[in-house]
């Protein structure tokens, strides 16, 4: 190892958890190499990304309603048992077979302090309470980068990336299932970034749905990895990154697309949605 690539390495070792100031000089009258670029470039990016510089946030304390007014935007899908949000309790509720067959399939936050050209942003909930009953199915949903397509209110008229994270009989052996995946809707088309499924309540590889569990779906302005996080669970923690980058820009917002389960009879409620403008990805 070079004397050069030794100084980076000590300099990034060194830095506080939490930076206050900008990062030292470069070496002087020595010639750069792959190496002390790769170090220099992290370093500068410690401090110039992953920073919420425009966060916003919703604690939906309001009266009972399916609508959601500005600076929130509403996408419905239509039919019968179709509807998936609402406000209940001072909450977010997420709950396919609610009373009211009017509430949105997502959400799209239209603030003025988070433009739809925004590259880096987030989205992200805190379960407050879910099912008793943990033989059934339930999901929470998250997404980034939604873009209006055309005019309308349609989920053709939206597009974005969306996470899915759902729990369904969790105190059945050998029908248990717990599901994380993360989805590209183009308004038109539906793939599938990743996905995976456990068959055990306490894999660690896809966490609990559980109160205090906090889930964040982002997306980095410095480069094109992305991350799902999801902290608290009683199961472990979950870190996912995925690297597509086909939709460049867009708003954070909440709810689903057209691949989630049709059996989501019992609801969850999140609440302190937050959002906002990150400048990176680390």
């Amino acid at each position: 190892m070079s004397d050069e690539e030794t100084y980076y390495r000590r300099y990034i070792n060194d830095l506080p958890s939490a930076a206050t100031s900008a990062p030292l000089s470069p070496i002087t009258d020595i010639p750069d190499t792959a190496e002390t670029v790769y170090y220099r470039r992290y370093i500068n990016d410690l401090f110039n990304c992953g920073i919420d510089i425009t966060p916003v946030s919703d604690d939906f304390n309001r009266a009972d309603t399916s609508a959601f007014v500005a600076p929130w935007v509403s996408y419905f899908k239509g039919g019968t048992n179709n509807n998936y949000l609402s406000i209940v309790s001072n909450q977010l509720r997420f709950n396919r077979n609610g009373t009211n067959p009017n509430s949105p399939f997502c959400i799209r936050y239209d603030g003025v302090d988070i433009p739809s050209t925004t590259k880096g942003q987030y989205s992200q909930v805190t379960i407050k309470s879910g099912p008793t009953d943990e033989s059934h199915a339930f999901e929470v949903w998250l997404a980034i980068r939604m873009q209006q397509v055309g005019v309308g209110v349609a989920l053709s008229n939206i597009k974005g990336y969306f996470m899915q994270w759902g729990n369904n009989s969790l105190n059945t052996p050998g029908t248990c299932q717990k599901y994380l995946t993360l989805y590209k809707w183009t308004g038109t088309a539906l793939s599938v970034l990743f996905s995976t499924t456990v068959h055990t309540k306490n894999d660690s590889n896809v966490p609990v749905i559980e109160p205090g569990v906090t889930a964040r779906l982002q997306k980095g302005g410095c480069n094109a990895n992305g991350k799902i996080i999801i902290t608290g669970s009683s199961s472990g923690d979950v870190t996912q990154i995925f690297a597509d980058n086909a939709i460049p820009n867009g708003q954070p917002g909440v709810g689903a697309i057209n691949s989630m389960n049709s059996s989501l009879v019992y609801p969850i409620y999140a609440d302190d949605w937050k959002g906002g403008i990150i400048s990176g990805d680390y």
